[in-house]
Parts: C-alpha cells; structure tokens; sequence
C-alpha cells in the first residue's frame, strides 16, 4: 500500500519537472486511473478477509460455549400437564394433547419433575391427589365433590323443574307407587350410576329393590326433527364454587340424533329413543343438512333456525338451558364445597368442564338428563367434530387461565402476587358511591377500595381475568344481567352475593361486562 502511493507522488513530481508531450500525459491518466481501481480492489479484498476471520472467530467461540451432544437431553422449562387417563395415548385423548401442546405445555414425566395441570379422565381424589402433597401451583380439572353433580342418583333427587320425577331406590319404593297409581300412563325408565343405557320398562318390569339406583319418569312427547329423538350437550366450565362462577360454551352445542325415527314408538327399540355412539349426525338430517353444509351453520344454529320455521323461539329456548345450567350447580354448591374444605387453597386449586344433557318436549320444554363428569372428546366416530372439542378444551383453559396467560403457572402461588394483567384500578366499581363511603358497612363499600379484604381483591381479580379470557363463553353464575338489572342478590353468601355486586358494578361501567 505505501509503495503504491511512493509511485503516484514520483509520477506527480516527474510530471510538474519536466516537459513532456501530450501523448505520454495521456498514456500516464490512464495508468493512474488503472492502478486507483486495483488499489481500491484490494482494499475490498482485504475487508472481507477481516470479516471473514471475525465470523470464523465467533461460530468457533459460540461453539466451544454451547457445544452440541446428541446423546443429552435438554431440560424443558415449559409447563407440564398431567395426563391422568388409561387412554392417555390413544386417539382417544388425541385433542386434549393437542390443545395442551398449543398453548405451550409439556407432557409430564412421572420420573421426573412435578405437574402443574393434572387432566383426569377419572374421579382424581383421593387416589391420585390428596390435601397433604397439592401444591399451591397445580390445577385439576375436578372439583372434589363433583360427583354430587354429575352422580345419576344424585341428580335425580334434586327437585328442580328441569328434571323429570324420579324416585330413589329402594328408599322412595312406597312414594313411587302411589305416584304410578295416580298417573297411570306415565313411561318410565330405571337407571344407575354405573350403566349407561336406557331402557323403557312396564311397572312389573322394574325392580323396586335394587340399592343405588332410581326410576325417573320418560318424556314421552318429546321434540322431533325430521320424525328423530334427538338431545343437546351444553359444555359447562365451572372455576370456581367459592364464590361460585359458572360459564356455558355457548360457541357450539353438540347436538346427536337418534339412528331410528321415533314413532311408531317401540320400547324394545332403543335406537327409537336412546342416544348413542353411533347417533345421526346434523349433516344427515334432510331438514338441516343445508344449513350446516352450504352455509356453514353450527350444530347449534342450525338447530335453532329449524325451530324459528316451526314458529318458535329458539332465543327463549337458550336461555332455558343456561337457566337450567346454572340452577342445578347452585343446587350442588354447598356439598361440592364442604366435599373440598380439606384442600388448603380452596377452590383456586380446581376447575371443571362438565356436560349437561338436555332433551326437549313437543312444547320446547327443557328437561335435563344427566351431567357428565368427563364428556367424550374422541372425534373416532365423526371427524368433522375434531374442532369443536378442541375449541371446548382451549375454552376451558383459558378460563382456568392456564392457555393464554402460562406465566401463571409454576409461578404464582393464588392470591400470592400481582398479575400484569389485571391492577386494583381495573376493578374499581360503584366510584360515586365510594367517594360518599364512611366505613366498610355495606356491600357497596365492601367493593371500595379502602375496605377491599386480600380475598375478595383475589376473588375479583381472578374474575377480571377470566371476563377477558372467556373467548365463546357465557356467564351464568353470577347471572347475565343489565344496567337497569333489579335482581336481589341478598340471599346468597357473602362472597357470592360481593361478586355478584361487582359484576353489576362492572356493567354499569361497561355492558361487555353483562355477561
């Protein structure tokens, strides 16, 4: 490089010394300007040389800090979720897995670790979880105590006008008699927990002795699409039993109608009358196959506008169901809690996905059939089903706020710290009132800021964030309601009837907070 230059100063001094002609000025331009090429091109050699040697330096640095061996296995920092099912890797549970995969969670190693989701297939308690080794950040998907919702005994003694009559056996014998006697042309069917079918039974037929199971009265007049028997399945996530909230999916119903038309009535046919696995599909149906398939209806809509043709109301209808929903779990709620008051963290420990079972009366009347604890979510038989039950579970995570919101998980203990997402000025209400508040005597000031208790600030900042995770769910405890909602909520406890308070506080600031 410094000869180069020694060149162009002996050429630029030859030149100025002595007189030469025009022919060799020209000859020594074009020289000079040959020679600045090569000197810039060496110059751009040299750089990517330099770069060269530095990109080298540092694959070999990042190399020997972080040298790869196939035969080590790499440590998982995401969450873990606990598959607790006999069919855990079988097709059967293939949408629960995924779901869990997509919001970013690792299947669990029983060898090593710990879990912070356990999905159960089967009861868990106390068999799989016990008070003594829950830790305060794992999740179950079932409440201790569920059973007093979902067992078929149990339900069928609730007195609820969206149940039909039932008897228990052996202890109702004598009352169930004298019923049948005055209404002698009631059909009826016995049942227990631990069999799934049906079957219609003549009086002589039953057996009035039999321990543990009932007899409950068969709606004989039920609602038909296109001549078939059909029933609804309403998804239910329960989050919490104290205080109680309760969300309905209300994207989609699962909606299954019976193989055989229903009349002539057959009681020796079940298909004519029974739901089963091998039930008719929506995209069967003639009345309905054009809804779903070309305009690309749900199973639920479809339904519902079949129903506005016969001159009903399919809105009434919904609100029936939810209604229905929400009235048995208030029902269960005191023996679902007392069933779980040996666990140390109360309810913020569980959460639930249930399904209830409906069938409707020629006259749209509801009845509920039964409540299943771990509903079926295999789409083995039909295919075109595998989104919905993988939007019921991502559903359902997210309003356990395990599926958009991870960081929780493993990290926070409940009601130890505070979230991000939500801040005590995200669920201030009634701020007119407050201002006036002296003291922490009423409800209203229950909820003002200064006489907040840690409780209720955790109850309702948990509530804040499923509002804003529930994506295709409704509320249904506490109640939909509106600003101008007069409901009294004065006979529910305290942490019930403060959540309640709130949620109408929230609507009056914001009807997306309604319901």
């Amino acid at each position: 490089m410094s000869s180069s230059i020694s060149l162009l100063r002996c050429i630029k001094n030859n030149i100025r010394s002595m007189r030469i002609s025009s022919y060799r000025i020209q000859y020594l331009v074009i020289a000079t300007v040959f020679l600045g090429f090569y000197l810039l091109f060496s110059q751009v050699m040299e750089i990517k040389n330099l770069q060269k040697k530095q990109l080298h330096a540092l694959d070999a640095k990042q190399f020997n800090v972080n040298p790869v061996q196939s035969n080590t296995a790499v440590a998982s920092s995401k969450p873990k979720y606990w598959l607790a099912a006999k069919s855990a890797d079988t097709p059967h549970m293939e949408h629960v897995r995924n779901v869990f995969k997509a919001a970013g969670f690792d299947r669990w190693d029983t060898k090593t670790g710990t879990w912070n989701v356990m999905w159960s297939y089967d009861y868990p308690f106390p068999s799989k979880v016990s008070p003594s080794n829950l830790k305060p950040n794992q999740l179950i998907n079932h409440f201790p105590g569920s059973g007093y919702l979902t067992s078929k005994v149990y339900l069928a003694s609730s007195k609820s006008r969206y149940i039909p009559t039932a008897f228990q056996l052996p202890k109702d014998k004598e009352d169930f008699k004298k019923h049948v006697q005055d209404n002698p042309d009631k059909l009826w069917v016995q049942k227990n927990n631990q069999h799934r079918g049906i079957t219609i039974k003549a009086m002589k037929e039953l057996n009035l002795d039999a321990s543990n199971s009932f007899v409950q009265e068969f709606v004989k007049d039920p609602l038909l699409v296109d001549g078939k028997k059909f029933d609804i399945g309403i998804y239910t996530v329960i989050t919490s039993v104290d205080p109680l909230r309760v969300y309905v999916y209300k994207g989609e119903w699962l909606i299954r109608y019976c193989p055989e038309p229903y009349l002539p009535l057959d009681v020796n046919n079940p298909n004519k009358y029974v739901v089963a696995d091998d039930y008719t599909p929506t995209w069967e149906m003639p009345s309905l196959r054009y809804m779903y398939t070309k305009l690309h209806m749900s199973h639920k809509n479809s339904l519902l506008e079949f129903i506005r043709t016969l001159g009903r109301n399919p809105e009434k209808l919904e609100a029936d169901v939810y209604s229905a929903v929400a009235e048995i779990i208030r029902e269960k709620q005191n023996d679902i809690k007392s069933a779980g008051a040996s666990y140390p963290y109360g309810s913020e420990s569980f959460f639930e996905l249930v399904r209830f079972d409906f069938v409707l009366g020629a006259d749209l009347k509801v009845y509920l059939m039964e409540v299943n604890m771990s509903p079926n979510l295999s789409s083995a038989h039909f295919d075109a089903n595998a989104v919905m039950y993988e939007q019921v579970v991502f559903n359902t995570l997210t309003l356990a706020g395990v599926a958009t919101r991870t960081s929780r998980i493993g990290l926070k203990s409940p009601g130890s710290e505070k979230n991000i997402d939500v801040q005590e000025r995200d669920i201030s209400v009634y701020d007119t009132q407050c201002i006036k508040c002296e003291n922490c005597d009423t409800d209203i000031c229950k909820l003002c800021a200064p006489c907040l208790s840690h409780q209720l600030q955790n109850d309702l900042t948990t509530a804040y964030l499923e509002h804003t995770n529930k994506v295709r769910s409704q509320r249904v405890i506490p109640p939909p309601m509106t600003p101008e909602h007069t409901e009294d909520f004065s006979n529910l406890p305290e942490r019930d009837r403060l959540t309640a308070l709130w949620f109408k506080g929230m609507c009056l600031k914001d009807t997306a907070w309604c319901n």
